[in-house]
């Protein structure tokens, strides 16, 4: 594979083909003039944030139905991964409606990996028995922490919940994919290598710009 660049809000770029991501930085800037040039990236779309439903758009894909149709027009425009959140009826989200939500994606969309997405205030044993349900997702969010930065706030995270989590996946064949807000939780991501529990150069998701987090800017790729 290449690298992964997730649209919408959750912006990240992961690995592009010949610029890895490594606990201590890139050891390769990727810019926009080698962007331009058509280097390899795995596309990743998600459809709907974990965000509270607001006025901002009537856009937003609510129902399963929705969300899958939004990913199947994605993955003709070229996307490869599906990251996924659930919602109500209402919009207001819910990791419980993930199983519905990756059944109809998998029926329109069949050819795409999917992935759950975690929102900060859901419990990872809940999220764990969400993934337990069926279908279980080809990869699964992970909040490293001791905190990380959201747009609307500071969540706290378990070390020991953590690790026992990446356990967990591990058991199921599931491939984590690990929230980074800050620089801080880089040094997280060290620690989880170092421990073993996960592959030395992991699936990273760079979540940039939220409150007393990392600014977005290129540089900070």
């Amino acid at each position: 594979a290449g690298g992964r660049y997730t649209l919408n809000n959750e912006t990240s770029v992961v690995r592009s083909h010949g610029h890895q991501f490594r606990p201590g930085g890139l050891d390769e800037t990727m810019t926009y003039r080698d962007y331009m040039r058509g280097d390899e990236l795995i596309l990743s779309v998600a459809p709907t944030g974990n965000r509270e439903p607001d006025d901002q758009t009537t856009y937003l894909p609510v129902s399963p139905d929705e969300i899958a149709t939004a990913v199947y027009e994605a993955q003709v425009q070229g996307a490869s991964i599906a990251h996924l959140h659930g919602r109500r009826d209402d919009g207001v989200p819910t990791p419980k409606r993930l199983p519905a939500v990756a059944r109809a994606v998998r029926g329109q969309a069949t050819h795409v990996p999917v992935e759950y997405g975690v929102g900060p205030d859901d419990a990872l044993g809940h999220y764990l028995d969400v993934i337990d349900e069926g279908p279980r997702p080809d990869l699964a969010q992970v909040r490293v922490g001791p905190e990380q930065y959201g747009h609307r706030g500071v969540s706290s995270v378990n070390r020991r919940d953590v690790d026992r989590f990446l356990e967990e996946l591990d058991d199921r064949d599931i491939k984590p994919n690990l929230l980074v807000t800050s620089g801080r939780d880089l040094n997280e991501v060290d620690r989880l290598i170092r421990s073993k529990l996960v592959a030395p150069n992991p699936l990273l998701t760079l979540k940039l710009g939220a409150s007393a987090g990392t600014v977005a800017t290129p540089q900070m790729l």
